[in-house]
């Protein structure tokens, strides 16, 4: 077991290193948006973090056991890469296109193109996909504090929260950009360290030969494959298309270095993703069988004390990378909202206590539902990818939408968990989902709703 206190006094010093921006934002717009807009380094960096978040590692985690070294290198490359193509040629189009309509943020696109009923039914859709970090995560944590270490871990989530609370919704995007460029300083040298520091110490050839005899003994499940792979790409539309974070990342690197941004960014998420494949290839190798359970404890069974530290220390900062951009993108949202009815409504410090008060609601949550957490995961993936490819298709188009979308968006969504929680199966109720997004996205993408053809 190791020492509690070094994440402890980490964070204190993130804390510290960040305290002059926290709080200190002249005007309201500077809580959400850059005072200059990003370089390659700056932009590189929030892009880059943004696409390595909890998710991540948890993904890469089940993606080497089930499906061994292999299939998960070619699962990863095909996400990154579709995230690239997503990124460097379709985004541009619809950064450009919301340009040219003075459209500021996602929310505002959202909120431009819907008449009233649909923009109160947009803001529930982006709300519950930006929820991720809020609700998912501090669940998935509490529960695996109980399988690594067979502790209740809610008073440390309760000060990961709070760290996050006070980085992102007191520091605003200023206090993120900076906390994150010593984040992720941190995570990219554990990550070369612990891969490398494995394979010397034991042996890249036994190791080889460890994992080679383990995966002659496990035959990956083909469904297991595809669902795996569907989930992949779904959430790869879903983070883009509904993530305020990423919208407000991408809306603020220059143009002169967006392609070398996007370039650096989805190459350095890779590395993450293969280095974490890598130290999990070791963990598997270490078993004969596929037990989940034996697998998990394995991490403090037959690792040392610094490298579970090591390997703690970047779960952790993927979870708090999830919280902060999920809060981020919650208050940007009702900002957005509100400002409809009055700009007096959304005031600076209005967000730092709607901030508090969401943390502490986040808390309250992992402890109530920690006993559905796998539940609730499957439940999330169910919507984020029902909702996908419609939210994407809503992004290249012109003009006023009507409020049937938005409805129709929800129904599916709401329809497929509905579907899951009867009948207990979560691959048929992902094919639904997914069906159903794929035909609303056809027809919202090739639908005229021109002021003559609208339906209302």
């Amino acid at each position: 077991m190791f020492d509690w206190y070094y994440f402890l006094f980490f964070g204190a010093g993130i804390l510290i290193y960040c305290l002059e921006i926290i709080g200190a934002h002249r005007s309201f717009e500077d809580y959400f948006t850059p005072t200059a807009q990003y370089g390659i380094g700056k932009g590189t960096v929030m892009v880059w973090a943004g696409f390595f978040s909890a998710w991540t590692y948890e993904m890469a985690f089940f993606s080497s056991i089930a499906f061994g070294l292999g299939v998960s290198i070619l699962y990863w490359l095909s996400f990154y890469m579709l995230v690239y193509i997503l990124l460097s040629r379709f985004m541009p189009l619809a950064i450009k296109q919301a340009a040219t309509e003075n459209i500021l943020g996602l929310s505002d696109l959202y909120f431009r193109r819907f008449p009233r009923k649909g923009r109160q039914l947009s803001f529930i859709i982006l709300f519950l996909a930006n929820l991720d970090g809020l609700i998912i995560q501090p669940i998935f944590a509490l529960w695996l504090f109980r399988m690594l270490f067979n502790v209740n871990g809610l008073l440390f989530i309760s000060l990961l929260v709070s760290f996050c609370v006070i980085i992102s919704g007191l520091g605003g995007i200023a206090g993120i950009t900076r906390a994150i460029k010593v984040l992720m300083i941190v995570s990219g040298a554990a990550l070369v360290f612990l891969p490398i520091y494995l394979y010397v110490i034991k042996g890249i050839e036994q190791v080889y030969g460890q994992y080679r005899h383990w995966s002659l003994l496990h035959t990956a499940n083909s469904e297991y494959m595809l669902l795996f792979f569907l989930i992949v790409v779904s959430l790869a539309f879903s983070k883009i298309s509904t993530s305020l974070f990423v919208w407000r990342v991408l809306l603020s690197v220059k143009r002169p270095h967006f392609s070398s941004t996007i370039k650096l960014a989805v190459l350095g998420s890779a590395s993450f993703s293969l280095s974490l494949l890598a130290y999990f290839v070791y963990i598997a190798s270490q078993h004969i069988d596929s037990n989940w359970k034996a697998i998990i404890q394995s991490f403090t069974d037959i690792q040392g004390t610094l490298l579970l530290t090591v390997a703690t220390f970047i779960w952790f900062i993927t979870v708090a990378y999830s919280i902060i951009f999920s809060l981020y993108s919650i208050n940007s949202l009702v900002s957005a909202f509100l400002e409809q009815f009055g700009s007096k409504l959304a005031t600076t410090k209005r967000v730092y206590l709607f901030s508090l008060i969401v943390g502490a609601v986040s808390v309250l949550f992992a402890s109530s539902l920690f006993g559905r957490s796998l539940h609730i995961v499957f439940i999330y993936i169910l919507y984020a990818s029902s909702i996908a490819i419609p939210s994407m298709a809503i992004l290249f188009k012109r003009g006023n939408l009507p409020s049937w979308i938005p409805m129709a968006i929800l129904f599916v969504s709401m329809g497929t968990i509905a579907f899951y929680c009867l009948n207990n199966s979560f691959s048929l109720s992902l094919y639904i989902g997914l069906i159903s997004s794929f035909l609303l996205g056809l027809i919202i993408h090739y639908s005229d709703f021109s002021e003559n053809n609208k339906i209302i």
